[in-house]
């Protein structure tokens, strides 16, 4: 059975979730799309960012967002092709960066600056804007590069090293000339950090005895600290 391109599918939010999220918090559903107004865009949905944001936006509490509402699609950053226009500053065919949401397409009636253009470049892939060199990348460089600022020599400790913000603030502390050590959770992910990120050394934060490991990978001390999870093991590392 074909659809019509006016309808999409869509994953909604059924129910709060609580602890961990379920297949039944979500619903897959059908909705229509609605015209395009003066001044809007219609986009198709190409890649989603799976980010760990999202799940907090699924809490009805206060945050930084309003929660997502039950019924509506679950809220996250998205690259998009534009396949109609009544807006001038879009073109059919722009690609986008910006809150799709979990759905195949969408109305946008008045895109604003939250809706970036992104020029694909020759040899990288288009998902990379949502990564390296999306919101994950700023996030990092501007951590390191605006506010840790790290010297040649210096030692770096970056919590949660394995993860997406943290995998790339290492690899910038790295370029800066530092020497880098990164926290995981677990001997798999520590490896990983040392064998293929490239890491000075690895601390499993799990582990009982973190602090003696923790002492040995930096012996005269830690000079920068990119805190990216809250995790113990930054609480008191500093050079004397």
């Amino acid at each position: 059975m074909t659809h019509p391109v006016s309808t999409s599918r869509r994953f909604v939010l059924a129910r709060r979730p609580h602890g961990q999220v379920r297949e039944e918090d979500f619903a897959l559903m059908r909705a229509d799309v609605g015209a395009v107004p003066d001044g809007g865009v219609l986009l198709e949905t190409l890649f989603i960012s799976l980010d760990p944001a999202i799940r907090s936006w699924l809490d009805d509490r206060p945050s930084y967002l309003p929660p997502v509402a039950i019924g509506d699609p679950v809220r996250s950053l998205g690259l998009a092709r534009v396949t109609e226009s009544r807006n001038p500053a879009f073109c059919v065919g722009d690609i986008v960066r910006g809150f799709t949401g979990w759905q195949e397409r969408h109305v946008v009636p008045s895109p604003g600056a939250e809706w970036a253009r992104i020029t694909p470049k020759p040899g990288v892939p288009l998902e990379t804007w949502l990564g390296a060199l999306g919101m994950t990348g700023l996030t990092a460089w501007i951590g390191v590069y605006d506010i840790l600022r790290p010297s040649a020599g210096d030692t770096v400790l970056v919590t949660a090293a394995g993860g997406a913000v943290g995998s790339l603030a290492a690899q910038l502390a790295k370029r800066a000339g530092a020497r880098v050590i990164g926290t995981a959770g677990g001997a798999e992910k520590c490896d990983l950090l040392t064998t293929r990120l490239g890491l000075d050394a690895a601390v499993d934060r799990r582990a009982d005895d973190w602090r003696d490991h923790l002492a040995a990978a930096a012996p005269a001390g830690i000079d920068r600290v990119f805190e990216n999870a809250g995790a113990p093991c930054s609480t008191r590392p500093s050079r004397s």
